[in-house]
């Protein structure tokens, strides 16, 4: 009785174990195509935004001075929309998107 019992046990390990693989487990978390190219063009942008912040003058009274801070501002602004955006095609049914 015991050694039917401990087979038992050794072949739902298995089982168990089989299941839960690391080739199996899917990633929880990536970034879609578009927000990759979001993610870049949010660094690009606030990178150019540091830039010409380099150009404003000391009392920032000019156009540098102006523009910079939008620059920035929107840079991380893609950068966060990035992380939440989903490419069209991910094949979410209509049903949990009703905005689709």
């Amino acid at each position: 009785m015991k050694n039917k019992r401990s087979k038992a046990n050794i072949q739902a390990k298995s089982q168990h174990k089989a299941a839960s693989s690391p080739a199996t487990i899917k990633p929880v978390f990536s970034l879609s195509k578009v927000g990759k190219k979001a993610l870049v063009a949010g660094i690009v942008v606030a990178l150019v935004g540091y830039y010409i912040l380099t150009l404003a003058d000391p009392s920032g009274q000019n156009w540098a001075a102006n523009l910079s801070p939008f620059l920035i501002l929107g840079g991380y602004a893609l950068v966060g929309l990035s992380i939440v955006v989903r490419d069209p095609s991910s094949g979410v049914s209509s049903a949990t998107n009703p905005a689709a």
